[in-house]
């Protein structure tokens, strides 16, 4: 009896799927896009593309890229963690590629989570730190919704700006009054022992919910306890990372109005970025792949006002550097990544373990000898 041979093994072959998957998706969303967003492509569009600006946006992608690796640093080191700048920004990449083949960026927390495991930390430290790291620019995000649509109240068309005003504003109750009981807990202490608590919320979650919402209750402590570490950073460790936070955002939204600058389009520069502020909040709470047509179509929607024929173009290059550009190298690193055998010096940490003297005892062997 003969058996097939098969030159790709199980997980490599699922790994080839996903990315295919990725690559339908956003081919699906170069066709859906420009008929939602109702533009019409001709070749006058792409004629006189200005390759200056086109260099000045792949410096800016490589910045943007740069500062999220600095922020995860930044991040680790608050738990005394030390991680190599060149190592984040394999992590961040990678991240990339997993976010844009899962909803809602799910498979990327996951994936950052895994990856700080193998460079030596612990499981609670890489959890938080990634939740933080995710959090924190849609923290940063609702305010600046909210004095955005109010300042350029003709950004957006009228009721999307209304709706999202609306969201943004009870977004941003819900998450004050969680950050003002969290820091009031860690002030004075909860009622309940910690031991008792989580024993509680583990049965109760075997009770009352399926798995998929224990995932859900799960991700929640996780989330709960990065916000209670970051409270112990201190205001002025608190600052340099939504100094960060911010300037990551900054650079990739302002990739918007460079992007428009490569067809020769003018963009007004703060109000093209606080427009891709506001529907990249769509895309984060959409649970839809970063290549979908209706992410594509949303944003060109939204920049519709500003440019007409070729606005479906500047949305495209601008997803491309702040998305495509990094899911594409993420997706290399990850074969790469997956090709490397597992390998105990991975982990900086094993050799600061204490040996084992069960193991490591040779005082019988010597005393044996020597009589």
């Amino acid at each position: 009896m003969k058996h097939e041979v098969s030159f790709l093994s199980l997980k490599e072959r699922r790994w080839y799927c996903m990315l295919s998957f990725f690559v339908a998706m956003s081919l699906l969303g170069l066709i859906v896009a420009p008929l939602l967003a109702g533009f019409r492509i001709t070749l006058d569009d792409v004629r006189h593309i200005r390759l200056h600006w086109l260099a000045a946006c792949l410096g800016v992608s490589a910045l943007v890229v740069s500062i999220d690796a600095w922020r995860l640093k930044v991040l680790l080191a608050q738990h005394s963690e030390r991680l190599g700048f060149f190592a984040g920004v394999k992590i961040v990449l990678i991240y990339a590629f997993f976010s844009a083949l899962t909803p809602t960026s799910f498979g990327g927390e996951l994936s950052m989570i895994y990856l700080l495991k193998r460079q030596g930390l612990s499981s609670g430290t890489a959890t938080s730190s990634t939740v933080a790291r995710s959090l924190l620019p849609l923290i940063i995000l609702l305010p600046t919704f909210l004095i955005a649509s109010i300042l350029i109240p003709d950004a957006l068309p009228h009721y999307l700006s209304h709706s999202f005003r609306v969201f943004a504003l009870v977004s941003a109750a819900l998450i004050g009054g969680f950050l003002f009981l969290r820091m009031e807990r860690r002030a004075f202490g909860d009622a309940i022992p910690k031991e008792e608590t989580i024993v509680r919320e583990e049965q109760g979650a075997k009770k009352y919910f399926w798995a998929l919402i224990g995932v859900v209750w799960k991700f929640y402590r996780e989330t709960e306890d990065a916000f209670a570490d970051m409270v112990t950073y201190g205001w002025f460790n608190n600052l340099k990372i939504v100094f960060l936070t911010v300037a990551h955002l900054f650079t990739m939204y302002s990739l918007g109005p460079l992007a428009a600058k490569i067809f020769g389009l003018n963009v007004p520069f703060f109000k093209g970025i606080l427009t891709l502020c506001m529907v990249h909040l769509i895309v984060y709470v959409s649970p839809s792949p970063a290549g979908s047509g209706v992410a594509e179509a949303v944003f060109g929607i939204a920049f519709k006002p500003f440019i007409e024929s070729s606005g479906f173009l500047v949305v495209a290059f601008w997803r491309f550097f702040a998305e495509y550009g990094r899911v594409l190298v993420g997706g290399v690193l990850t074969f790469i990544h997956l090709r490397m055998p597992e390998k105990i010096e991975d982990h900086p940490r094993d050799h600061l373990q204490e040996p084992d003297p069960a193991v490591n005892d040779m005082s019988g062997i010597l005393t044996k000898y020597r009589d």
